[in-house]
Formats: structure tokens, sequence, C-alpha cells
């Protein structure tokens, strides 16, 4: 490959008496410069890169959404806060929490849901020392957006409910209670100096006969309230007003607990094993090299490199408070996508909470629509198209999976498709 010779616009650097003049020095420029000539005949200089020489105004923008994976965001931020970005498009994440400096214009492109979501967007502009700030909503031809249209004050006058909190869900009770049982059983594990943001599922799973795991279903398999009396103290105090308050035993919840936990490790193995022996098959120096076997590697430490709080929360065992529970991932591993991985060090970001094992994923209701098959799904400027579904149980999706029993559950029909 052969060099190439950037061009040196030397009439940067003048001064001009007027505008007009400086742009039109620059234009003669460009067109006689033979270097730009060379450039621009390669393919290599374009519309876009005159705009630069001539010191226009631009965008360059960068997505800041769930999708993307921790670091990239990270520099993105970074990156807006230097200017060197001077617009996201940010998912819905960007609401609260996280400081991106100083914003003038807040974009919206359809009405919020409810008038905090509306207050708290538009909030994002103006909080540093900005002079001026704007805060744009393009309302849609929906009934939503155009009572809003009618109504501008909308987010300002309508009075917001005071939240109330519902106990009367088993579901949401029980997970509440292993939520307890869990810290307390963690204090007991770890030294005053551990993190509980760096657990990880390997710990919690591995080895498999002694790993914490185990331990704590034992233990809520044979809770005992009488050697357990502060938790136990404490469990009483959260059943109270909830649908199990005096109906229910401790040691019955510590029970479902532990068969929540046990089936979770069960499907958590199923999926561990499975790449262990497709890992297994790869023998010798040469085969270790394929991109599926990195692939596979890439896959066993997605499995157990998943943050353990954020893994237990998603598949119902703890509350969600914001994590997505019944998700699907896209699975978008690519050689280049190999190579980057090479490089790349663990960083999951806790409020990055639609990237499950480090894959984009969504809500398995939305994703049959962005991710059916066909569909083109647009990350990070890229996009990618949707090949399928696979119906694999166990995890990574391999042609040997096609041999798997399914179990498809009979069709549901209404009452007057019946007649």
């Amino acid at each position: 490959m052969g060099s190439t010779i950037l061009p040196n616009c030397s009439l940067l650097a003048r001064d001009f008496s007027s505008e007009e003049e400086r742009l039109s020095s620059i234009r003669q420029w460009l067109t006689e410069d033979i270097n730009v000539i060379s450039l621009r005949t390669e393919g290599l200089w374009s519309d876009l890169s005159d705009r630069i020489v001539e010191g226009g105004g631009y965008f360059r923008t960068a997505e800041h959404s769930a999708q993307q994976p921790g670091s990239r965001l990270e520099q993105y931020e970074r990156d807006f806060k230097s200017g060197r970005i001077n617009l996201l498009s940010c998912s819905t994440t960007m609401e609260m929490g996280v400081d991106i400096g100083g914003i003038t214009i807040v974009a919206m492109n359809n009405v919020p849901p409810h008038p905090t979501n509306y207050l708290q967007r538009a909030g994002r502009a103006g909080r540093r020392s900005e002079t001026r700030s704007v805060a744009l909503t393009v309302c849609k031809n929906n009934p939503h957006d155009q009572h809003v249209f009618d109504n501008t004050l909308w987010a300002f006058t309508t009075q917001l409910p005071a939240p109330t909190i519902k106990l009367e869900s088993p579901i949401i009770v029980q997970r509440h209670i292993n939520s307890m049982m869990l810290a307390s059983f963690l204090r007991s594990q770890l030294s005053n100096s551990a993190s509980l943001d760096k657990l990880d599922m390997g710990w919690w799973m591995l080895p498999k006969e002694v790993a914490p795991a185990n331990k704590f279903i034992a233990w809520a398999k044979c809770f005992d309230e009488s050697k357990e009396t502060h938790l136990a103290s404490g469990l009483r105090s959260l059943l109270r007003h909830t649908c199990y308050e005096g109906a229910v035993s401790l040691g019955r919840l510590a029970a479902e607990a532990a068969a929540m936990l046990s089936a979770h490790s069960h499907e958590w193995f199923g999926e561990f094993d499975s790449v262990e022996l497709q890992l297994a098959k790869f023998q010798g120096a040469i085969k270790e090299k394929e991109p599926a076997y990195k692939a596979l590697q890439i896959q066993q430490k997605r499995l157990t490199g998943e943050y353990l709080l954020r893994e237990l929360a998603a598949e119902g065992f703890l509350p969600g408070y914001g994590f997505p529970t019944d998700i699907s991932s896209f699975e978008t591993m690519t050689c280049d996508e190999l190579e980057r991985n090479k490089t790349r060090k663990k960083d999951d970001r806790i409020d990055n909470l639609l990237r499950h094992r480090e894959l984009p994923s969504r809500g398995t209701v939305t994703a049959l629509r962005e991710y059916a098959p066909g569909a083109e799904v647009v990350i990070d400027g890229l996009v990618y198209r949707s090949a399928g579904i696979t119906l694999n149980w166990h995890a990574p999706a391999s042609v040997q999976a096609i041999k798997e029993i399914q179990n498809y559950s009979g069709p549901q029909f209404s009452d007057s498709e019946l007649r």
C-alpha cells in the first residue's frame, strides 16, 4: 500500500479582510491543489473534507443507548464533554443518572409518556453555566402527542399522584424475601473488604460442588428461625401488610427461595456445560486458533463474568429495581468483534441494563418485533440483519442444537375463531 500525502492549506493561518474573501480563497485552493485533486480521484477526499477546510459548522454524532458496551458509552461521554462529539442520540437511559456535562439543547422525537418523564428529559438542558437552553419536542399524529400539542402546559399543570406500593403480589413479596436472605448470606460469606458489585456468576456458581450458590440452597432449605433470629425478625417486618402476613411460615418462604435458585442453577449449568462440551471438541493448537473456538471462549466468559445481581434480577430471583426481566439477546458476534474482544477489558456498567451477558438485549415482547427474522438492527452506526430465531434451549446456538428436543405449546384459539 502506497503512502498518502496529506494537503497542507497555508491559507488557514492567514488573515482576510472579509469572510467572503476567505471562503473564495479556500475554495479556489480546493480546486487547484494537486494533492487534493489526487485524493479526490482516489475517493479519499469528499465534500465533507471541503467543509472541514472551509471551517463550516458540523455535527459529529454518536449513539448513546443501553445496546452499547460500557467502555464505548464512557468514551462517548468523555468526547461529548470535551466537545469532540456535539450531538448524542440517546435512549431513555439518559433520562436520569448520567453526567455528560453542559447541554444547550434537548430534542425529543416524540412526547414522553408522563409529565415526570418530560420534566426529567427537558431538565437536562441548562444545568451548568449555559446562558440559554432549548427543549424541543416533536409531536406526532397520535392522540397523546396531539393532546400535548394543544395543551403545552401539560407537563406543568398535570397533577402527579403520590407513588404507591402494592403488596398483594406473591411473586414480588417472594423476590424481596429472596433479596433479604441473599444479603444476609453474602454478609456471612464475604470479608469486609469484598465489593458486592465485583461479584460475578463464576464466583457464585463455580466450582459446582462447593459453590456459594449450592451453599445458599442448602442453607435456605434447612432455614432455622431459632438460629437466625436477626434475619427472622427482619423477614417478619418485611412481610407486614403483605399477602403473606400470618399466612405462610418463614420456613416455607425460605424453601421457595431455595427452589427458585435451584431452578436457575440448573438452567445456568445447562448453558455452561453446553459451552464446555463444545470447547472440548477443539483439541490441539490448530483448532484452538479457529474463530469458532474463540467465540465459544467469549461465550464462556459472558456466562461466568456476568454481574451476579444483574443475572439474578434478570432471571426473576431478585426484585427488578429497573433490571429488565424476560429478555432476549441478539447475537452479533463477528470476526471483527472477536478481534476487538482480544484487547477489550471487562467494561460492564450497572446502569447499562439492556446488555445481557454483553449482548444487545430487549424485553421478549419488544425483541419479537425488533429482532424478528429479516429485521435490520442499527447499533452504533452498523446495520445488522437478523437471520432467524434459535430454538435451542442451550446456548450458544450450534448446528448440533437443531437436534434438541423442543417442547411446543398447543395453539391458542379464541371462541370466535372456533365457530
